[in-house]
This record gives structure tokens, sequence and C-alpha cells, in this order.
């Protein structure tokens, strides 16, 4: 991949469904309980064949949690202030975190026993959350993990996706067929945020590119 990748949701309006909204949405039944895309297996075994994917559990909730909070302060940095860091990153509720993850289709993506990234995607095609660890930057995993929900979202019947890209994520999303829709500032815990609205149109499936 060219560019690191932080994060989908960037930012978006306060409280913690809300907060999360920035993170994260309500759900969509979970795809995983019906078996993995064909093209995750494809990838697993075929274009990227040290990820494997899976789906998330609340077993991952601290993991995913300390996965974000360092994409955030270690990756984002370079494009938000250390106040605008900490107003996105800190005071998570760890249990609030798990639930929203839980009740969306996630899934986490692992390299060497590792959790190397993870996933949301709800159940209007809007990708909530896609964070990649600091250590595991330019692997192919946000790929992975971007064709998975893109196939998720096609198997579902929806010709649309939708995300929230943080300043340090648009590169990637632009990328990969992506569109801004409009620029934002988003109020969090008193400090603004910039992210982009954005969309693509899904064609069929696995069509990250």
């Amino acid at each position: 991949m060219g560019q690191r990748v932080l994060a989908v949701t960037a930012i978006r309006q306060p409280g913690l469904s809300r907060v999360l909204n920035f993170l994260l949405k309500p759900s969509l039944a979970r795809l995983m309980k019906c078996g993995e895309p064909a093209s995750v297996m494809a990838m697993n075994n075929k274009d990227l064949p040290d990820i494997s994917l899976r789906r998330y559990t609340m077993d991952d909730a601290d993991i995913t949690l300390a996965l974000f909070q360092r994409a955030v302060r270690e990756v984002a940095s370079r494009d938000y202030t250390p106040a605008q860091i900490e107003a996105w990153a800190g005071h998570i509720d760890r249990r609030v975190w798990g639930n929203n993850l839980e009740r969306q289709s996630t899934w986490v993506a692992m390299r060497e026993n590792t959790l190397a990234g993870f996933a949301s995607l709800n159940d209007h095609g809007h990708l909530d959350m896609l964070f990649v660890s600091p250590d595991h930057q330019r692997r192919g995993v946000a790929r992975a993990l971007l064709m998975t929900a893109e196939q998720a979202a096609w198997q579902r019947g929806m010709d649309r996706m939708t995300t929230e890209a943080s300043l340090t994520a648009l590169p990637f999303f632009k990328a990969r067929g992506f569109e801004v829709v409009k620029a934002q500032e988003i109020e969090r815990r008193g400090q603004v945020l910039k992210n982009f609205r954005m969309e693509k149109a899904l064609h069929g499936t696995g069509s990250a590119r």
C-alpha cells in the first residue's frame, strides 16, 4: 500500500453512540455469521498470504481499542494537534466500544497471530472504522479489510459505500476509488477536527483497488 492508513470515521459528533459514530455506528446483522466472503479466503490464500481475517468477538474489545488509540496517537499526529488527538482517542469507554463493534459487521486482520487491523460496516453501507496498527502499515492490511467490507456491502445489495475519512486516511481512500462528497469540521470535546465525507460506487465484489 502506498499510503499509511489511519481511520475511516475520523471525526463526528459527540456522545458515545455518536462519539463512536466518529468511530463506529449501530449494527449490521453480522455477515460473518453466514461465513466469510469467498474473496477473503482467496486473499488469505493467494494475494496476501500472511494476513488472515476473521470476525470480531467481544474478546477483541481490549486489543481493538488499544490498536485504535495507538493508530490515532502515533500515525495521525502528523495531521492533528496533540489536543485534537486526545479529544479523538482519549476517554473511550471499553464496554461501549466493545458492544458497538459487536453489533456491527466487524472484521479483524491478523498477521503472525498479532492483531494488525480491523474494520466495521454498518447496515447502511457506511464503513465506520478502518484502523491499522502502526506496526503493520503498508502491508496490505487496510486493502484486505476494505475489500472484505466492499464485498459484504455488495452481497447485501448495496451499490454504494460511504465513509468519513480523516486527513490521514484521505489519500488511501482516494487511491481506492472513493470521492470526496464534502469536507467537514466536527467538534469533539472542545476541539474542532476536519474530516471528509466520501463515497464509492460498488461495481462488483472485492473491488478495492
